[in-house]
Order: C-alpha cells, then structure tokens, then sequence
C-alpha cells in the first residue's frame, strides 16, 4: 500500500491530483480492514482483532495506559500493561511469560510476575517422592524457591495417613508420607515468582 502525502500541494487543484487523493482513500480503507470491521460494515470500527509490534524498552505517557508487547528473550515477545495517571506510572506489569501448559501436571503464568504450577506424584515405597518444578522459579532473574507449596494425599480414608513438604529450591522439592501413605496419589500445587 502507497500512501502519498502532501496532496494535493499548495495551488494544485483537486482534478490534477484525483488520482493520488483516490489512492491515499484506498489505502486508508485497505489499511483500516486489517484489523477493524471495514467501512461500510457493521458494526463499523469495531476491532476484529490487536496486532502489536514487538519494542525493547518503550516509554508509555505518564498520563496513559499503555499495552504493548516487549521484546524479552528472541523470538518470544511478552504482553505488559502500564498504568498511567491511575497508578504507578510507567511501571510495567508483565501479563504473560511463555506458553502455559493445561495438563493434568501443567503450569499458567499469572500477571505481575508469578507463575503457579501443579501435578500429581505417587509416593514411594518409603513414603516420599521428589517432585521437579518445569519451568523454575526466579525473581528478577535470580533463582528462588517458592512462595507456597501445598500437597494433598489422595485417599478415601485420610486416618494415619499424611503427607508433607520436608525440603523445597527454585527447582524441585520433596514429599514425606506417613508409613501408611505409601504407594498413595498426591496432589501438589506451588506458586512463586517468575520474573
């Protein structure tokens, strides 16, 4: 698409550059489709849908809310949201980090700068299990352990039968079980940063 600008000049008349003024309308129109409802359809100007240019370090306005999407490691692009005068200005809060995983053992980022993941594991004969987190747990680029780890032990009768966090890292963390969980499903659910 072509887009002509200054037309038409100063003392040209419109007949001599109807040609270019049709063109620009065009382009306009062409351009507009892409990502609205087009002209003449309904409902007019409504977005079909927000394409966003990759940036490295943008400066929003002070004064407005700005969603973009920042360049954090090639080739993946992450969306940010910035407050304007209604918040701290011009402090990203990050929205997404990565592809969540919906699974049975899965992981979702959550905005701000956490990410929560859970699974199952069975405990062993000696009623533990060790339990790798995928992908880790960092605050602001350094490892770190997360901020809560809850297990729950699955059985239909929970009488003497217990499981517990013993040790926990940035990157795995290990279940005890009373000597009659063993060989027991548990369920486990962590949350912590991902900066």
């Amino acid at each position: 698409m072509t887009y002509t600008l200054g037309i038409p000049a100063d003392g040209q008349s419109l007949g001599n550059s109807k040609s270019q003024v049709r063109g620009n309308f065009t382009t306009i129109f062409n351009a507009f489709a892409v990502n609205h409802v087009a002209f003449n359809s309904l409902p007019e100007g409504v977005h079909k849908r927000v394409d966003l240019q990759e940036v490295a370090n943008p400066t929003p306005p002070l004064t407005i809310d700005t969603l973009f999407c920042k360049v954090t490691s090639i080739p993946l692009g992450e969306l940010f949201y910035v407050r304007g005068a209604g918040g701290p200005p011009n402090t990203p809060i990050q929205l997404t980090n990565g592809t969540p995983v919906n699974a049975a053992s899965g992981f979702t980022f959550l905005p701000g700068g956490m990410i929560m993941q859970w699974g199952m594991t069975t405990l062993s004969a000696g009623s533990q299990a060790n339990v790798a987190f995928n992908p880790t747990f960092r605050l602001a680029g350094v490892n770190t352990a997360p901020w809560s780890i809850q297990v729950t032990l699955r059985t239909s009768n929970n009488l003497l039968k217990n499981a517990w966090v013993s040790s926990f890292a940035f990157d795995n963390f290990d279940i005890l079980g009373s000597s009659s969980a063993a060989g027991r499903d548990v369920f486990w659910m962590a949350i912590g940063p991902r900066t």
